[in-house]
Formats: C-alpha cells, structure tokens, sequence
C-alpha cells in the first residue's frame, strides 16, 4: 500500500525495459496530490506487459498507462473494483503521446 504525500502507486515501474507485471494485487493506495493508483507504467517503459492483476479501492485508477515516452506497453485482463474516487475518477487510465499502446 502506498500512502505517499505527493505520488506514487501500488506497483509501479519506471525507466525499464522487457517488465512483466503479473499475479499482483494492489489495493488502499493513497496520494495527497497525484497519483495513488493501483499500478503503473510511468515514463520510459518499453516492450512490457502488465496482466491478470487485481486492483481494489485506491484512490486514482487502477492501472495507467503513461506513453509520454513509452512504446510497446500492453495491459490486459486486469480487473478494477472500487478505484477512482479521488484524484483520477478513473478505473484506468491513458496518457499517450508514445507509440504502441495496447489497452
């Protein structure tokens, strides 16, 4: 669970190449400005897969795909229950000016 005062998420990978993310469960995560979702891409990831994960009652989404300088990210078959009641009123979320989105 993350509580961060200014970001964060359950389970969240940056500047990586080739991550799988799998089996995972992320719930109760918390920001006081940004953020506080289940899972994350985050910028400068490439060639990565985020699936059969489960998120639950965090505050922003549930999983985000951020492909600001991202490419070939995939997210599939990950079901959200109860996310998005804060600060993304969202159960996933897309920013996307990267190539190779697959959601």
């Amino acid at each position: 669970m993350c509580t961060s005062v200014s970001g964060g998420a359950g389970v969240w990978a940056y500047g990586s190449d080739k991550v799988t993310i799998q089996f995972c469960t992320s719930t109760n995560n918390t920001s006081q400005t940004i953020d506080g979702g289940g899972f994350d891409f985050d910028n400068y990831v490439s060639n990565s897969v985020m699936q059969y994960n489960y998120s639950n009652n965090n505050l922003a989404y549930g999983y985000m795909l951020n492909q600001w300088t991202n490419s070939n990210g995939n997210i599939t078959l990950n079901p959200s229950f109860g996310d998005g009641n804060g600060n993304y009123v969202s159960h996933s979320y897309v920013y996307s000016i990267g190539s190779g989105v697959a959601f």
